[in-house]
């Protein structure tokens, strides 16, 4: 089968999340496919070129895999929908990419490379979409309205409805083009079909980490870790819930100093959260941590409070697959529906509840054994390397 793969951004096994998912699904595809063709459409800049020359090192011995830079004008290849995709919504592209061969198969990952490629494209055509920014522009309204003055709330509310409408129209427009959409999580699929798309969730390759003992934990008070990319929705979300009211409850059940949050993260947080942290000394900023591993042998639990239902988190998915227990809010296992409460993870809808469910880790050291062989299992039959996860998307 000659498959053809389109991409904006140049994927890597070590960046994490999609940028490692673009990665493997690539290594998977090059397994099922005779020809398998990789075409980034990016900016020509170093970045870049470094980039494009890594994945030909990566892969230098699949000889049926190629990699072409598409360069286009950086202007073009923002994916910020707000500032080009919504522009030209109303107008043609001004870009539009074209394949120079036949394939039977071609793969857009996410939506602007699927709004780049030409409607006169022959071959069957797949759309894999990540979080949904229709989605995550309604979330962050809600998540932010409480903090509004009321006619500001008013103003905000009717610029949200008027984005999240044009947003979730351009997407119902380019997924019409595709014979198949395929989404990351379970509320993209439940979103995307309230706009008439149908879309199915199917679990992605994850790379795996090394196992962590998590019967034996050195620290003798109370450890868990919280991780990201510190600036995302998922990590805005769960730094807020976990300022606002997992902190607070921590604080009344364990005292000060009777406990640690060990944050680690790829960039730094915002003047306004290190502000927020300043009262709570048990936080531990370490910034970007190379050996996670060590980091993650250290802690009872990994602590994951993303309030809002959207996306299927992929240090969720990076903390199972080392065994290291989690415990994070109700709204994880609507986007991941392979999590299951008290069988593979703890998962809790309050602060104080997320507390108790901590303290119980902390004291139970069978209950964290359980919880983690079950969590690894769960990441093997669904996002482990032994899953056919190229069979599957091109199915």
């Amino acid at each position: 089968m000659r498959t053809a793969i389109i991409l904006t951004s140049v994927p890597s096994e070590t960046a994490g999340a999609s940028l490692s998912v673009y990665f493997l699904y690539i290594r998977k595809l090059a397994i099922v496919s005779t020809n398998l063709d990789i075409y980034i459409i990016a900016s020509e800049d170093k970045d870049s070129l470094v980039g494009i020359q890594a994945l030909r090192a990566s892969f230098k011995g699949f000889h049926s895999v190629r990699f072409f830079l598409s360069p286009v004008e950086e202007q073009c290849a923002s994916n910020s929908l707000n500032i080009k995709i919504l522009s030209r919504l109303w107008a043609p592209f001004r870009f539009e990419f074209s394949l120079p061969e036949n394939y039977e198969s071609i793969i857009c990952f996410d939506i602007l490379a699927g709004a780049y490629l030409s409607p006169r494209t022959t071959g069957r055509c797949i759309l894999w979409l990540g979080d949904l920014q229709f989605e995550l522009t309604l979330w962050r309204f809600l998540e932010s309205a409480s903090s509004l003055a009321p006619i500001m709330r008013f103003y905000f509310l009717l610029r949200t409805l008027a984005s999240y409408g044009r947003q979730a129209l351009f997407y119902f427009l380019i997924c019409r083009r595709f014979d198949k959409v395929v989404c990351c999580s379970k509320s993209a699929e439940t979103r995307l079909r309230s706009i008439r798309v149908d879309a199915s969730f199917i679990p992605f390759p994850y790379p795996a980490r090394k196992q962590i003992e998590v019967g034996i934990c050195p620290s003798s008070i109370r450890c868990f870790l919280f991780y990201g990319n510190l600036i995302g929705a998922g990590s805005t979300s769960g730094l807020e819930f976990l300022i606002r009211d997992f902190l607070p409850a921590a604080r009344r059940e364990w005292g000060a100093g009777g406990f640690r949050i060990v944050v680690c993260g790829r960039t730094e947080l915002s003047v306004t959260s290190r502000e927020r942290l300043f009262d709570f000394p048990e936080v531990e900023m370490l910034g970007f941590v190379e050996d996670l591993e060590s980091i993650m042998q250290q802690c009872h639990a990994m602590l994951v409070p993303i309030s809002i239902p959207v996306g299927n988190r992929t240090r969720v998915i990076d903390a199972m697959s080392s065994g290291l227990v989690l415990v994070g809010h109700s709204n994880l296992c609507l986007g991941n529906p392979f999590l299951i409460s008290d069988v593979n993870c703890l998962l809790r809808s309050s602060g104080q509840d997320m507390v108790l469910a901590l303290d119980q880790i902390f004291h139970d050291s069978e209950l964290r054994i359980k919880l983690s062989e079950s969590a690894r299992a769960m990441y093997e039959l669904t996002y482990g390397d032994r899953v056919p996860h190229g069979s599957i998307l091109l199915s």
